[in-house]
């Protein structure tokens, strides 16, 4: 629970709060809300499933860091394509001011990797070499929170393959990742996760075969 609570605060602060165009002001201008934009209605609309305002994200941080406690387990936060490892930093940060054992947190940029096989071993390589007691052929259960294709990375590297070990999740959180796949990536000419990004490729096939 506590980790839940933890990642929903981090969540609204960081997701919510620096991607303005998934903001809006209610009642006017009290709180900022976790939304989306129709273009049919011009307005914003909450998201029903995520209706947490930055200001209660930061009550819940703040009581957390007033009497911080452990983790129920280490997390582990994915970052983004592109994202060379500021703003998944500053994510850790947040998570360990409202923790007793800030060492149990843990983030992984995949700035490096051009291709999904890459960053699952990267994302593997970083949790054994921070948590190296990997047992029947899988790492210590971990929470994580995959930021945009983070949480793909993170999902595959739960499938169990020969000869690898397997990252053991607890409970996977994810923030704009796209699921079932996209045609608008951001990512350079060439790079080969294009193609398993796209609607209905193997890749994405194969995650949810092993969901």
């Amino acid at each position: 629970p506590r980790n839940t609570s933890a990642v929903i605060a981090a969540a609204a602060l960081v997701a919510v709060g620096t991607l303005s165009a998934c903001s809006s002001s209610r009642a006017g201008g009290s709180s900022s809300k976790s939304s989306s934009f129709s273009s049919a209605s011009g307005s914003y609309e909450m998201n029903p499933s995520f209706a947490c305002s930055i200001g209660k994200g930061s009550r819940v941080l703040s009581e957390m860091q007033d009497e911080p406690r452990p983790l129920a387990r280490p997390v582990v936060i994915a970052a983004g394509a592109r994202e060379p490892g500021f703003a998944v930093a500053q994510t850790g940060g947040i998570f360990r001011y409202a923790t007793t054992n800030p060492d149990d947190v843990i983030v992984v940029p995949f700035m490096a990797e051009n291709d999904f096989e890459s960053a699952r071993a990267a994302l593997i390589e970083a949790v054994v070499a921070r948590f190296p007691n990997v047992s029947r052929g899988e790492t210590i259960e971990v929470d994580v929170v995959g930021i945009g294709i983070g949480g793909l990375v993170a999902r595959d590297a739960a499938i169990g393959r020969p000869g690898q070990p397997r990252l053991n999740i607890g409970t996977l959180y994810t923030i704009s990742t796209p699921h079932k796949g996209t045609r608008v990536t951001g990512l350079p000419a060439g790079d080969a996760r294009t193609a398993d990004l796209r609607p209905g490729s193997a890749y994405l096939r194969n995650l949810d075969r092993n969901y």
